[in-house]
């Protein structure tokens, strides 16, 4: 009657605790389990009073000494979740120590009073262990946190960006470098390098690649297509002008040559 729904118990307060986050340290599923929670501490507590008669005090040692492993054992598995462990502690454990403290020997009496002493000293440690536990979870969305803003600020740069590990493994990479190198790309530099490539689609991209304090790779990719249609076309004009010039000072010359050769008769009849 008691051990079945006790299972339960522990089976939905494992998956609340997988699936734990701030954002659920209030919710209604948690409420709903504190209810479960202190009605099996009330249950394992009434079975002393139900099942125990009064002046057995062999019996209510072995209730205690039971009482007190399933009290550890929801400690353990709700450590997270101090009230639920202070809940079920305070309603188990209670009728037990009633009964030791009231039997006439000092064994009983002493039993009762360690079990007192063991119900603060699981508080204590439910209380702790739940302060930790904030603390780490804090820090683990920190840390998500900061990750995500990171992912956002390299997606977002505007250049191709990846992160190489000291093997030559692609750790990280934004969507202009997938956009770039849709079938991954190796590093082809182990040390600080700059140079420009035309990639096969015809664009035009200035890599450069950093090394890291832990020997892996930075590299980072600019569009420099824009610019370098700008620079052919530049070359162009000035191939272009050139040409024009050339062919100007070729007239010139030979418009020169022309007028030599006619002005000569016209200089030696004069002279």
């Amino acid at each position: 009657m008691v051990v079945l729904p006790s299972l339960y118990s522990l089976q939905k307060a494992l998956s609340i605790q997988k699936k734990l986050d701030l954002k659920m340290m209030k919710g209604r599923s948690l409420r709903s389990s504190l209810v479960f929670t202190l009605y099996m501490g009330a249950m394992w507590g009434c079975v002393d009073f139900l099942f125990v008669a009064p002046e057995n005090s062999f019996g209510h040692t072995f209730m205690a000494l039971v009482t007190m492993g399933l009290t550890t054992g929801v400690v353990a598995s709700l450590t997270p979740l101090p009230v639920h462990c202070i809940g079920f502690s305070m309603l188990a454990l209670p009728p037990s120590i009633i009964r030791l403290l009231a039997q006439p020997s000092m064994e009983s009496k002493a039993i009762g009073l360690l079990l007192i002493a063991f119900v603060l000293a699981l508080g204590y440690v439910a209380f702790r262990n739940h302060r930790t536990f904030l603390d780490s979870l804090r820090t683990k969305q920190a840390l998500k946190m900061a990750h995500t803003q990171l992912s956002d600020a390299i997606e977002n740069t505007g250049e191709a960006f990846a992160i190489y590990s000291a093997d030559g493994e692609l750790q990280l990479a934004n969507g202009q470098f997938r956009n770039f190198f849709p079938h991954g790309r190796m590093p082809e530099s182990e040390s600080v390098n700059a140079f420009i490539e035309q990639l096969s689609d015809g664009r035009w991209v200035q890599t450069m690649v950093r090394k890291t304090s832990r020997g892996g790779l930075v590299s980072t990719h600019a569009d420099i297509t824009a610019l370098k249609q700008q620079e052919m076309e530049l070359i162009s004009a000035r191939r272009q002008a050139e040409g024009a010039n050339h062919a100007k000072s070729q007239f010139l010359a030979v418009m020169s040559m022309n007028c030599a050769r006619r002005l000569i008769p016209s200089l030696v009849l004069q002279s």
